[in-house]
């Protein structure tokens, strides 16, 4: 065990990234010792609790989306390097890259943001504008990105000496970007649920060569990660707890709501895959989950935000 919690750890990056951008991006701190150390925080701790980091992945900062976007980023990617049983040293690299994706790609671009600038330009200026600009966003990535993460996962497959091959550093670390920049709402825009998010990545990527960078980031992130809401089959709506690698479908969930908004409290606990008649119909985004009550509404929605480090209680 590594004695680092999730939580800690979770908040240790928060910290880090917003202490490398405090002058924008143009002159961030890319060799920060605390974001190196911000990156083997989250690599020790994805070793010994990654459902519980995978959880906090659903929060937000109040302050600036541009923080915990990044750190929700590196979430996915430890979770996924984990799965994949990466080096130490190439995980690290992969997590510490998506620390700094923003801030790389924004300096890189003479993007002039700081603290307490606009922050839609971030996102429509150095992000993806759906599925679709995935690859073009990748080819971004890849320039700059270690050579070593170009070929992190054993799929077997011959390289074909006529053929570029695809970076799989570059292309993993897209992917879990647009999946957090999607699943996540902005004071412009709403997010869209995560099945919703992830069956738009897969309906983009059917090139042969991405098939096992594909396979990585649905066995890492799942189809519901941990803090997802879903509706269930008889109507309720739930939060997913923890999951299953090899039925990612039918997680654990703690039922919150009926179909008519009125709270269960306590929330009831379900192991969806031991048996039960009730099952996942989808994942919905926070906005959609019923609440009659707009203070519980309220809420749910303010837990899901990371205030100076201190995470809600959900």
């Amino acid at each position: 065990m590594s004695g680092i919690t999730a939580r800690g750890s979770y908040g240790a990056a928060v910290s880090a990234v917003r202490d490398a951008l405090r002058r924008g991006f143009g002159r961030f701190r890319r060799g920060s010792p605390e974001l190196h150390s911000a990156a083997r925080g989250l690599c020790a701790t994805v070793a010994d609790d990654p459902q519980g980091l995978l959880a906090l992945a659903v929060h937000e900062t109040a302050e600036c989306h541009v923080y915990a976007h990044a750190v929700n980023t590196a979430v996915y990617a430890a979770v996924i390097g984990k799965n994949l049983v990466l080096a130490v040293e190439a995980l690290e690299e992969l997590v510490f890259q998506a620390l700094v994706l923003d801030a790389r790609l924004g300096a890189r671009s003479d993007f002039p943001w700081v603290q307490g600038s606009p922050e839609r330009p971030v996102e429509d200026i150095l992000h993806p504008q759906g599925a679709a600009g995935l690859f073009a966003f990748a080819a971004s990535i890849e320039d700059g990105l270690p050579s070593g993460l170009a070929r992190i996962i054993e799929d077997g497959a011959e390289a074909v000496p006529e053929r570029r091959q695809a970076n799989q550093g570059a292309l993993l670390l897209a992917l879990c970007d647009f999946f957090e920049g999607a699943t996540h709402g902005r004071p412009w825009r709403r997010a869209e649920g995560s099945s919703a998010a992830l069956f738009a990545l897969l309906r983009g990527l059917r090139r042969s060569s991405d098939a096992a960078v594909v396979k990585a980031f649905c066995e890492g992130v799942t189809v519901y990660p941990p803090g997802t809401f879903v509706r269930l089959t008889n109507g309720e709506y739930a939060a997913v707890v923890s999951t299953r690698a090899d039925n990612p479908s039918r997680p654990v969930v703690r039922v919150i709501c009926s179909s008519r908004g009125t709270p269960i409290v306590p929330a009831i606990r379900l192991d969806v895959a031991a048996g039960s008649n009730v099952h996942v119909e989808g994942s919905v985004p926070s906005h959609k989950v019923p609440l009659a009550d707009p203070w519980d509404r309220a809420a749910m929605a303010l837990e899901r935000f990371w205030w100076d480090g201190r995470p809600g209680a959900y």
